[in-house]
């Protein structure tokens, strides 16, 4: 028998004899109740009397009757013969009574102390060989929506973000640069190209000089030419004896059209070679427009340096021609003073951005 058994025996005997303590201290108190009853049902058939009174009296004087003032006799020796029961002397303890019936049952019990921690059992069998995987169940139907919960908290305030991305604005000046097929540095060639317009001698046409690109498209053309249309010449460098052109006269002038990032004005400056205060020079030269005898033309400025279409370019074919523009301030009805716009000197002239 284990340790673990013993113990369990043990306890479950001192229940038992607890128990049976319990039952006897019951039926000892029914005992010593049902003795007093039998008492007072003797006293009540016997009259009232007292033991030890009686003992006392029993040696006084056997003529003595008044007791109390009652006439009693005792053991029968008085006059009146009373019909007295007087209990006798005390018998012999009598056998044991048969054991009465047993009790109800009494009251549960406190509950006992848990009891000591039974030994850990034997480990199973580890060559159990485990069994196949089980076929996988159908799928559930969907529950129904549960209530929906309370608001949260709000949360705290979260990171600034990165600023997003601005739309890029490119703003750009663009001007011709006549003269040439180049742009100043910085500046971006967008085109280059011949100068050309409306001859010299003729009413119609267009008054401003066009840069003609290298490339023309053509669309829905008619080969038939008409007095009716305008026409657009090529067009020379009339120079005669200017010297900061020498060997140009007649040639074709070049062209070109330039572009520059981060500004949005142009200036053509006559009669000066630099630029005002916060803008930029492109380039600089000497205005030109028809002769004073043709038609009009505009103003433009021709660059310094100004090259030639190509070097076989020099023929006198006329068109739209370029002249050097001279003062006339000899009158006073031009306007022009004397002291700065001299007589005769042709005029310089400077293209700005800004």
């Amino acid at each position: 028998m284990s340790l673990a058994e013993n113990d369990f025996n043990q306890i479950s005997n001192e229940i038992q004899i607890k128990n049976l303590l319990k039952e006897l201290k019951e039926m000892q108190a029914q005992l010593i109740q049902r003795d007093n009853v039998t008492r007072e049902k003797l006293a009540a058939l016997t009259g009232t009397y007292d033991l030890n009174n009686y003992r006392k009296k029993r040696n006084a004087d056997a003529n003595s009757t008044t007791i109390n003032e009652v006439a009693i006799c005792y053991w029968n020796q008085c006059s009146n013969q009373l019909d007295i029961l007087v209990p006798g002397t005390p018998g012999m303890a009598g056998s044991d009574g048969m054991p009465g019936i047993p009790g109800e049952i009494g009251p549960k019990g406190d509950k006992g102390f848990p009891g000591p921690r039974g030994y850990p059992g034997q480990r199973g069998d580890s060559t159990t060989i485990r069994g196949p995987k089980g076929q996988k169940g159908d799928r559930g139907k969907q529950g129904d929506a549960g209530l929906s919960g309370f608001p949260g908290m709000r949360g705290s305030r979260g990171l600034k973000g990165l600023p997003g991305a601005r739309d890029v604005i490119i703003i750009k000046a663009v001007y011709t640069r006549w003269g040439s097929k180049h742009c100043h540095r910085g500046a971006q060639l967008v085109y280059s190209g011949y100068a050309g317009g409306s001859a010299y001698n003729v009413e119609g046409g267009g008054v401003n000089y066009l840069c003609l690109p290298r490339d023309p498209q053509y669309s829905n053309t008619n080969s038939q030419t008409s007095s009716w249309r305008g026409r657009v010449y090529g067009s020379e460098y009339e120079i005669v004896s200017f010297p900061p052109f020498s060997g140009k006269d007649d040639g074709d002038v070049a062209c070109a059209v330039c572009s520059v990032t981060g500004r949005s004005a142009v200036l053509m400056q006559p009669a000066r070679s630099t630029c005002p205060h916060n803008w930029q020079r492109e380039y600089h030269g000497f205005l030109m427009a028809a002769a004073h005898l043709y038609y009009r033309s505009e103003w433009v400025c021709v660059d310094r340096s100004a090259t030639l279409t190509s070097s076989s370019s020099t023929s006198n074919s006329d068109g739209a021609l370029f002249y050097p523009v001279e003062v006339r301030s000899s009158s006073s009805s031009t306007g022009l003073p004397p002291s700065t716009y001299t007589n005769g000197n042709e005029l310089t002239c400077v293209v700005c951005t800004q």
